[in-house]
């Protein structure tokens, strides 16, 4: 090889070394803010769906492992990066705020800007039945959920004292079409089991809660139902 040649290959390197840094680095930025405009600090954002292209069409993957997630700095402000030509579904929540959801982002998605609201209030009570009497659970473990193709939404809270406890939500998010063949056992018909509702859990009981926005929740209590049998010494 002589050193002309030499060059080329060496500067075909380079070239080529940049350019898959490049496209290994794509990223877009965002903003999270609150109704008035204010950036919020510490919102957690994570990934929850992956779609990747091929033949020319967006197409929905599962893939193992830990989510990636990180949070908003003091000016509300994240980036997302792409190491591969992939679209992503993000989910944000923050104490306080209802949790907020934004789909199909990639690397040629304008720069986001999420506000995120307050939402209606679902709370309620744990308690157990005891001897006739209900009595509140303390610190016991409470969750929503909102089930998805991919990773669902889960957000845990304890029982304060009284037992007593609370979330915030806005109406579940209506997600893209899924296109037929995507998942095991799927049929292309958009039946309704894609339809989510918000759901609440405690010790392996599930409750579907209708959430609409600007309208009160129903509370739900949680009631166990608790028997102690006694043996004779």
């Amino acid at each position: 090889m002589n050193l002309n040649k030499r060059h080329f290959f060496s500067l075909f390197c380079m070239l080529s070394f940049f350019t898959l840094t490049a496209q290994a680095g794509e990223s877009i930025k965002g903003q999270v803010v609150d109704e008035t405009g204010k950036p919020l600090d510490g919102v957690t954002w994570m990934i929850s769906g992956i779609e990747e292209l091929r033949d020319g069409k967006w197409t929905r993957v599962h893939r193992s492992g830990v989510p990636r997630k990180d949070t908003t700095d003091d000016e509300g402000r994240f980036i997302v990066s792409f190491r591969e030509r992939l679209r992503y579904d993000l989910q944000f929540r923050k104490s306080g705020f209802a949790p907020a959801f934004i789909f199909e982002v990639s690397a040629d998605s304008p720069e986001i800007r999420l506000t995120m609201k307050r939402g209606e209030r679902i709370h309620g009570t744990v308690k157990r039945l005891i001897d006739g009497q209900l009595k509140p659970v303390p610190m016991a473990s409470v969750e929503l959920c909102l089930p998805s193709w991919d990773f669902w939404y889960q957000e845990r809270v304890f029982t304060g004292p009284s037992g007593e406890f609370e979330f915030r939500a806005c109406a579940p998010p209506s997600e893209p079409p899924l296109p037929s063949g995507n998942l095991v056992g799927d049929t292309g018909k958009q039946d309704s089991s894609r339809k989510r509702k918000w759901q609440l859990a405690y010790g392996g009981e599930v409750v579907e809660i209708d959430v609409r926005d600007g309208k009160p929740v129903e509370v739900v209590d949680f009631e166990i139902v608790v028997t102690v049998k006694k043996h004779p010494s």
